[in-house]
């Protein structure tokens, strides 16, 4: 089960192409100019959603220093849960809303993107809710 657990952790390095990706389109606007900003942008959170995505596969049993002041408070620990949890909603209800209900046309093109990055911050939430545990039970014992 271990070595299991260490493919996903390796499989979670896959992230940092899709982020390179990511950036790609986020400054193609800037050098190419402005004629597909939508499309560029959609691309781009399209490509920042699937790396934040296997984001998720990364070890949370690995402390580091940011996440042991984050998560070691357990107050600031559930403000950050809620946080991700009404952004994901947000992201996937504003994704749902602009793909099948609206008329504004930029939004209809970046309606996947931000769908793909709503689902993304889900697997954040998954991953932080995980670290969480793994805190909170090194403190107990």
């Amino acid at each position: 089960m271990k070595r299991f657990y260490d493919s996903l952790h390796y499989l979670s390095f896959l992230q940092y192409p899709f982020l390179a990706i990511g950036l790609y389109y986020s400054f193609k606007p800037h050098i190419f100019g402005y004629d597909q900003i939508w499309e560029d942008i959609n691309s781009c959170m399209t490509f920042m959603g699937v790396a934040l995505s296997f984001t998720g596969f990364t070890d949370t049993s690995k402390k580091n220093k940011i996440s042991q002041k984050v998560f070691s408070k357990p107050k600031a620990a559930m403000a950050f849960l809620i946080y991700l949890g009404i952004l994901a909603a947000f992201l996937l209800s504003v994704g749902f809303f602009s793909m099948f209900y609206t008329r504004i046309e930029p939004l209809q093109k970046m309606s996947g993107g931000i769908m793909v990055m709503g689902i993304a911050v889900l697997s954040l939430l998954k991953m932080a809710i995980e670290i969480v545990q793994n805190h909170l039970a090194k403190e107990e014992g």
